[in-house]
């Protein structure tokens, strides 16, 4: 039996200041080529038991760029699939999408 193998990196980028986005990468050197990726999303945080939903399937990449998040705390999965039969989940992550940075200036007369 093959075992899934995933570690989820995590960045938070700005798209033009007017949308915020999550990027996810991981890495699976465990399955065969021809694996896709389920990659899947709870809102809140990883303890307990998230309620995730499938917001990415068949992603043939290790990278997913999630686009449709606001300020909030979100909890982030990936199972890999092979020959229709899903792993388990990865480990998860948690980003914490923020506001955006204020800019101040000031002006002295």
């Amino acid at each position: 039996m093959r075992y899934l193998v995933i570690l989820l990196l995590l960045s938070i980028s700005l798209l033009a200041q007017t949308s915020h986005s999550v990027t996810l990468t991981w890495v699976d050197t465990q399955n065969p080529a021809g694996t896709t990726y389920n990659v899947k999303r709870a809102t809140g945080t990883c303890s307990g038991t998230p309620a995730f939903s499938t917001i990415a399937s068949a992603v043939a990449v290790k990278t997913f760029t999630d686009s449709t998040v606001a300020v909030g705390n979100y909890c982030y999965i990936v199972t890999a699939v092979f020959s229709a039969i899903e792993s388990a989940p990865s480990n998860s992550v948690n980003p914490v999408v923020g506001p955006f940075v204020v800019t101040l200036s000031a002006v002295v007369n």
